[in-house]
């Protein structure tokens, strides 16, 4: 009866087809930015009179981590602030460098103040989360769904709170790499096309230059289309390939990205060598998956806590009771 209901099941037949040309899509996608670009920018004109508020003919940022990461991208504009040589900053091309790397290149682009830059990016960074929620709903034949969907996720009050005007942080990002995952694994359910893994996997090296906490969101959503796999789809060959291909991106350990990117590579031309031959596809996948899994961020934060609660053990089994302490984190009001 099981089996039975498995074989019944099957995504991609229940996928629509889209029924909104591009030129929709592009629409529906620049409601999406006025909307967000609008509401993150409300509290702009009640403060934009108030000396108070403003610096360098600009009204302030928001958080102390706007400044640091407004820092390093004037840092990488100008080369050196006030003769200071021992700031602390991000690297365009490091950790958490996306955020400093887009003030830089709008630096370069436009004539506009760093200030400036720094201020209203906020307002126009957040909008990529929404379209990119926006054409998950467009693969999967529901646009109109795709485009409410969108509106809500820009709106949400605790994504709202931390993308404001002035919010210049990493938090304006944090999402578009776990989506972009997300669509790309969607489009494999689809097309059966495990090109759109070597995509994905290539992609994944590149978030934490995105947010340095991205992985382990990432590495669940893989986990998620491997059980997937493992229950309705074991059977195909692309989807096994597809799973080969994204888990050297898996590894939590410091690989050189040239390093990994070739072992993404060589696993890209593995399978497609042998996208036919389904057993040893198979075999190679659960391979992998017992390789990779204890290698990975996952992997790595399971065995962390299991090492914790041991030594916590024989710790309290040779001193005896042990008194916690509590600390209490204060965050701002909204939040």
């Amino acid at each position: 009866m099981y089996n039975n209901l498995l074989q019944r099941i099957n995504l991609s037949d229940k996928i629509q087809d889209s029924q909104f040309s591009l030129r929709w899509v592009l629409l529906f996608a620049l409601i999406i930015f006025v909307y967000s670009a609008g509401i993150r920018y409300s509290w702009i004109p009640i403060y934009s009179d108030n000396t108070a508020y403003q610096w360098n003919d600009e009204i302030l940022l928001t958080t102390n981590d706007a400044y640091h990461y407004a820092t390093s991208a004037k840092l990488a504009t100008d080369g050196q602030i006030h003769n200071n040589s021992q700031l602390t900053h991000n690297s365009l091309f490091g950790e958490n460098g996306a955020i400093v790397a887009s003030a830089w290149l709008a630096s370069k682009l436009t004539s506009f103040s760093m200030e400036t830059i720094t201020l209203y990016l906020p307002i126009i960074l957040p909008s990529l989360t929404g379209i990119l929620v926006l054409l998950i709903g467009h693969l999967l034949g529901f646009s109109a769904m795709g485009l409410i969907a969108g509106l809500v996720t820009v709106s949400s009050n605790i994504f709202l709170v931390r993308t404001r005007a002035g919010y210049f942080d990493t938090d304006l990002l944090t999402l578009v790499i776990p989506l972009a995952l997300i669509y790309l694994l969607l489009r494999i359910v689809k097309t059966n096309d495990f090109k759109n893994a070597l995509v994905a996997s290539l992609l994944l090296t590149t978030q934490t230059f995105f947010y340095n906490n991205a992985p382990l969101l990432s590495e669940i959503i893989i986990i998620t289309f491997i059980g997937f796999t493992a229950l309705l789809r074991r059977d195909n060959a692309s989807h096994l390939g597809s799973i080969l291909i994204l888990l050297p991106a898996m590894v939590s350990f410091d690989l050189p990205t040239s390093i990994r990117i070739a072992l993404i590579v060589g696993a890209y031309f593995l399978v497609s060598q042998h996208q036919t031959e389904k057993g040893k596809l198979q075999k190679w996948t659960l391979l992998g998956i017992i390789a990779v899994l204890p290698l990975s961020n996952l992997g790595e934060r399971g065995w962390s806590k299991v090492s914790y609660f041991f030594n916590t053990a024989d710790t309290t089994s040779n001193i005896g009771n042990l008194s916690f302490s509590y600390t209490s984190i204060a965050s701002t009001v909204d939040e």
